[in-house]
């Protein structure tokens, strides 16, 4: 066995070298296996691994890590309390406390994979996309950051944070895209002024600070003095509020507005709100409609 105290040790095996204030190697049957401690310093091709301890097992050509882990990537960087890393797949296995973050995510978790960009997660997981602002809690979930998409499953929650209020949205499973977010089934959608339901639902970001909401089959909202009901509603918001919805196929809506009191059934009913208000309703088709004069 060879001891090396204070002494920084470089070795570099194509495209993989490791440093450590302290150094044991030990002969084995099968291979040198390095036992590294205090300012542990990892570098392959993709990544630079910092930890407090660590074990190199140069047979199988892989390393654990532990201890304040922190790794640096090309375009992220990881914490976990602990690391396994497989040098021939160029794979990480993190476990205890994981926080992932780049530029678009961050993911937290209690395990976390990482190969070729694709991130898989398992244990609590939480995923909050930067520019999109939205956060979602699951038991597990994948992100692929070369494609910009993941999914959520067994969700617990999703929060759309925008700048007056937030939409909280209750499902099972979410599809994230660079683009929309699909989530199925939706439970239900809350704002400050407006409740929605159905059986899946696209949510997409627009230009000017506006959102586009898709809910599809057994769709229904609820707003301020009014709701609806159809096999698609597309709801569009402005500035967090909510300026039109529309009512696609068995339409069935029921609103007041400053004067009137409106219940129309249509097979295309389109709603256009002002300050969250109703301003305007307008029926194609119509097959039954009534509007009463408020006393």
């Amino acid at each position: 066995m060879l001891d090396f105290k204070i002494l920084i040790i470089l070795l570099i095996l194509s495209y993989f070298e490791f440093k450590a204030d302290n150094m044991e190697i030990t002969r084995t049957d099968k291979g040198y296996v390095y036992k590294l401690r205090g300012d542990v310093f990892i570098k392959t091709e993709n990544y630079e691994i910092y930890s407090q301890i660590g074990t190199y097992y140069e047979d199988l050509g892989i390393s654990e890590l532990s201890g304040n882990v922190l790794v640096k990537g090309k375009d992220y960087f990881l914490k976990s309390n602990y690391l396994r890393y497989i040098q021939k797949n160029d794979e990480l296995y993190l476990s205890g406390n994981v926080h992932l973050e780049d530029s678009i995510r961050i993911i937290k978790a209690k395990e976390v994979h990482v190969k070729n960009n694709f991130s898989r997660a398992k244990k609590d997981v939480y995923i909050y996309l930067k520019d999109k602002k939205i956060a979602s809690e699951g038991d597990s979930g994948n992100y692929d950051l070369n494609k910009k998409e993941g999914k959520i499953f067994n969700v617990k929650y999703i929060k759309i944070f925008r700048d007056s209020d937030t939409v909280d949205i209750r499902t099972h499973y979410v599809d994230i895209f660079k683009e929309n977010l699909k989530l199925k089934p939706l439970i239900s959608l809350k704002t400050m002024k407006e409740f929605a339901k159905g059986d899946s639902l696209t949510y997409e970001m627009l230009k000017d600070s506006a959102e586009k909401i898709t809910i599809y089959n057994n769709a229904f909202i609820s707003w301020e003095n009014g709701e609806g009901k159809a096999d698609t509603i597309i709801i569009y918001y402005k500035h967090s509020k909510i300026e039109n919805a529309q009512f696609i196929n068995n339409a069935d809506v029921k609103t007041k507005t400053q004067e009137d009191l409106i219940s129309v059934k249509s097979n295309l009913v389109n709603v256009e709100f002002f300050e969250s208000k109703v301003k305007r309703v307008i029926c194609n088709e119509l097959i039954e409609g009534i509007s009463e004069k408020i006393k």
